[in-house]
């Protein structure tokens, strides 16, 4: 497997070669120059096997055994999830109504990221043994990756860690992760300004080649092909736990034509997890992709309208790991969508970088759009899907005790009669029949309202809480019950 750059130099690199440049020459990103496709008979033998091992087959793809061996690639992966504390360290979980978590959260710092990058900091590792070099690995950081990087090579005698984290921008744990290690070849500052403000001169740093060449200067944030490369299994394992009827491996076999569609919601920062689906998609895997953001919407609105800029400075939410406005994966995502037209991605990538704003044509902006679900607009977004409740047709007031799960009202339900199951039910337009009247007095009728007014404000405030949450996203929209669902999790 041969890499290419997104804006069409560097043909012919190497996975090593890909691996320790972060940016290409001509300040595109590495892809391989084929997206392998995966037969029906090979996806149908992935579909038993471990996390881990399910890695390892997708790696070999992408890495040639002539720079890591099969055998000592499948020991760089066992090495690296080993410290993960989950057996099977990716965990898939069935909720309700078709809804599926994937569980992402069991490395040593709690972030998804340390899924990819404990794998990378292996792949690096091997390579600096086996030349006998030393590198110096620049990581900017809007929360996670900082901590994520240190517990993947702290104490590595080949590698030094710098870690530039936002000042005030990080959770308290995040900043604990990364400024309690105290081993030497970690180095960790804090910077003004968001994550984005620090991705500027981290870009420079690397576009010049022959200074990072020098100086062995890499980055492991998700520029790097590595990141990605390992983010791809995510989308496997997903659709294999949710397709096999069990919760676990060893599913029924089906044919590749009758393989349903999966939907994937990926909650989305820099997009690199948006990347691997895609390339997941590519090759032959059946799953649909929405792309969950929060106040920074960037990929929220290239997707409706074409929109692809930046939006004033960065919004600080409760999700800072996804508080970026300069999602820099798109570009892989626009070389894999307008077929490798690398003319097209550097055109559109260049007006992005040096003017904060691109309108991506029509044609890309389609192709996009089928590969990354576009939501709903916001005067039509709900944040409760009807879809959800359909078991619940009847209103609950309506049920008999007798039969809760009937689909249609008893017939004292139908008249508004009493009924020997229940203490009364509804009318028959719906509304619950009131209770006697009775005298109380002004104390009484105080403590009523008080407990009232508090029920009324403890439910606005869960209300809004949970907006908070979806943020721009309608809970039709991140749990959408027509299909099979799988919610790559990252809390």
């Amino acid at each position: 497997m041969k890499y290419v750059s997104t804006r069409g130099a560097a043909a012919g690199s190497s996975f090593r070669e890909a691996l320790f440049s972060g940016y290409a020459v001509d300040g595109g990103l590495f892809m391989p120059e084929e997206v392998p496709r995966v037969s029906a008979d090979t996806l149908r033998q992935w579909r038993a096997l471990s996390y881990p091992q399910l890695v390892q087959n997708i790696c070999s793809l992408y890495i040639s055994p002539d720079e890591i061996p099969v055998q000592e690639l499948g020991a760089l992966i066992e090495r690296a999830l080993s410290r993960f504390a989950h057996s099977e360290v990716v965990t898939f979980k069935r909720l309700r109504d078709g809804l599926n978590v994937l569980e992402l959260f069991h490395g040593p710092t709690m972030a998804f990221k340390d899924l990819a990058m404990c794998c990378l900091a292996q792949f690096i590792l091997y390579f600096l043994q086996k030349e006998d070099k030393h590198v110096t690995i620049v990581v900017g950081t809007s929360g996670d990756t900082g901590g994520s990087a240190i517990a993947s090579l702290r104490g590595a005698k080949r590698a030094d860690v710098v870690v530039l984290l936002p000042a005030g921008r990080c959770s308290r744990v995040q900043e604990l992760h990364m400024t309690t290690a105290m081993e030497e070849n970690v180095h960790v500052f804090t910077v003004e300004g968001s994550s984005d403000d620090l991705d500027e001169p981290i870009r420079r740093l690397f576009a010049d080649s022959e200074f990072s060449s020098r100086h062995g200067v890499i980055s492991i944030n998700s520029i790097n092909w590595g990141r990605v490369l390992v983010q791809v299994a995510h989308h496997f394992y997903a659709y294999f736990r949710c397709t096999d009827g069990g919760g676990g491996g060893g599913g029924a076999e089906v044919e590749e034509e009758e393989m349903p569609t999966v939907e994937v919601v990926v909650p989305t920062g820099a997009a690199g997890n948006a990347a691997a689906g895609c390339v997941a998609r590519r090759m032959g895997l059946p799953i649909r992709l929405l792309c969950a953001v929060n106040q920074n919407d960037v990929v929220h609105r290239a997707l409706r309208s074409g929109d692809f800029s930046v939006d004033g400075a960065v919004k600080p939410s409760l999700a800072s790991a996804i508080d970026i406005q300069v999602p820099y994966n798109m570009e892989r995502v626009f070389h894999l969508c307008s077929d490798a037209d690398t003319a097209l991605v550097r055109d559109v990538m260049t007006r992005f970088y040096e003017s904060g704003q691109a309108n991506l044509p029509a044609t890309l902006q389609t192709r996009t759009g089928s590969a990354l679900r576009r939501p709903r607009p916001p005067s039509s977004r709900r944040w409760l899907s009807a879809s959800a409740f359909a078991s619940r047709s009847t209103p609950r007031s309506q049920r008999c005790a007798a039969s809760p799960s009937a689909a249609s009202p008893c017939a004292a339900a139908t008249t508004g009669t009493r009924c020997s199951a229940t203490q009364w039910h509804a009318s028959p337009a719906g509304a619950r029949r009131p209770p006697p009247k009775r005298n109380v007095d002004a104390r009484t009728t105080a403590r009523t309202t008080a407990r009232t007014a508090a029920r009324t404000t403890a439910r606005t405030t869960a209300r809004s809480a949970r907006k908070l949450r979806l943020a721009t996203y309608g809970a039709e929209e991140v749990f959408s019950m027509h299909t099979c669902t799988a919610v790559i999790s990252v809390c």
